[in-house]
């Protein structure tokens, strides 16, 4: 049997008032790569808090290594760290540091008696080639891609020679080839370094590429665990509706999503400017007010104070005319008219 780098019994977290884990059971073995998959906000980021130890549950065990993350004394809690790499979602580079700086920020804090600047910026560079980052220590993060800057930020999560990589959405806000590219790191990382690897993500094109196991996430627990062709094979609702993004299911009747997201269908948006009849009949307003035709039977109603037009808006309709005050003119022409034909 392998052995067990994680394991995680009962484990039971509510923040807020709501349960975001509940008894929740994981095993990740020595060596492979885990994919945790889930909707936006069903526990994945504050699973992996809890194994580097920035969380605590409420009840149940969280062993990384053999130590008991809940229970550890500070100083048990360091040593696991000092085992454990962790790629941050945004990368989280400091911006007042250089790119070298940034990545030998963990050796200056942990290994500066046994390192000295040449050591260091020695390692930093091999970090960098690891990454496929070649001249970029002197650069600022801010004149770095969304790509470069996470190959930055697992140059620093690798630095120190981890025998554990936590990643938590890799990939996100990348474009295709960025993703593609992360992708291939993270299984190069996994072949160069034999290291083992715990990734958290909702892109499943991503997921099925780099995984060994699949575990998703659903209602506080880890609901299925497989392999990528057994996530695909399944016939389980849940899972088929998570991997094939469909509105209506498990996940979002447990929710109530399903009804909102029926209701949104039922009633679109009209796309024509007279507007028509929602369900249940009452009238949609429309888009914007068709322009008045001459020679129309109807009035045009009142347009807006010209004042409160803004610049490249359309000119309004003119006002209505009050029929009184166009009888009173009209009578006016005619008595000026009968005095221009009276003799002199």
């Amino acid at each position: 049997m392998p052995d067990i780098v994680i394991n995680i019994t009962d484990l039971n977290k509510n923040l807020g008032g709501k349960q975001i884990l509940n008894r929740l059971n994981l095993q990740v073995r020595k060596g492979e790569t885990f994919v945790i998959i889930g909707r936006s906000g069903s526990g994945k980021s504050v699973t992996l808090k809890h194994i580097v130890g920035l969380m605590r549950p409420d009840s149940g065990g969280c062993f990384v290594f053999g130590t008991d993350m809940a229970r550890a004394t500070r100083r048990d809690a360091e040593a696991v760290r000092n085992r454990i790499g962790y790629l941050f979602q945004s990368g989280a580079l400091l911006a007042s540091m250089s790119v070298g700086e940034n990545v030998s920020l963990p050796l200056r804090e942990h290994e500066s008696a046994k390192m000295d600047e040449d050591a260091i910026n020695r390692t930093v560079r091999e970090k960098l080639d690891l990454v496929d980052l070649d001249k970029v220590e002197e650069k600022m993060p801010g004149e770095l891609s969304g790509g470069m800057r996470k190959r930055v930020g697992l140059a620093r999560a690798i630095v120190r020679n981890p025998e554990l990589v936590l990643y938590d959405e890799p990939t996100s806000g990348l474009d295709p080839i960025g993703t593609a590219a992360i992708d291939d790191l993270i299984i190069s990382m996994k072949k160069k370094l034999k290291v083992t690897q715990v990734v958290v993500t909702h892109d499943m094109a991503s997921a099925r590429k780099i995984a060994d196991r699949i575990g998703l996430l659903f209602d506080g627990r880890i609901y299925f665990t497989g392999t990528p062709q057994d996530l695909d094979e399944t016939q389980d609702v849940v899972v088929h509706q998570f991997v094939h993004g469909e509105i209506a299911g498990p996940m979002t009747e447990k929710s109530g999503e399903t009804k909102r997201f029926r209701k949104m269908a039922d009633n679109p948006p009209s796309s024509q400017a007279g507007g028509g009849t929602r369900k249940g009949g009452a009238p949609e307003k429309p888009a914007s007010a068709p322009a008045p035709q001459a020679g129309a039977g109807t009035e045009p109603a009142a347009a807006p104070s010209p004042a409160s037009d803004g610049p490249g808006l359309p000119t309004p309709p003119p006002k209505a005319v009050d029929a009184k005050k166009q009888e009173e003119r009209q009578k006016k022409e005619e008595e000026g008219e009968k005095k221009g034909q009276e003799p002199a």
